[in-house]
């Protein structure tokens, strides 16, 4: 699944995603995932608010982005990232 229906998402320059997934995951635990491969993770966070960070601060490093937070009731919730200066 690549991002929103009607929306392109590229990866940046050097290869890295410009768009990162954050979903709860059936256990319990925050999933972050690239938006070209969902099914594998980046990493598992405690709580939502952990996986948003850490994912803001991946796609930070590598030019910006944006973070697709999936709520427990399937809603999107974006949050846009400035690259770092």
């Amino acid at each position: 699944m690549a991002g929103a229906p009607g929306r392109r998402y590229r990866r940046t320059m050097t290869g890295h995603p410009s768009v990162l997934h954050v979903s709860p995951g059936h256990d319990g635990a925050w999933v972050v995932a690239d938006d070209e491969d969902r099914d594998t993770q980046l990493s598992r966070h405690a709580d939502a608010s952990e996986a948003l960070r850490v994912a803001t601060e991946r796609l930070r490093r590598h030019g910006g982005g944006e973070v697709l937070v999936h709520d427990r009731y399937h809603h999107v919730h974006p949050h846009r990232c400035a690259g770092r200066v």
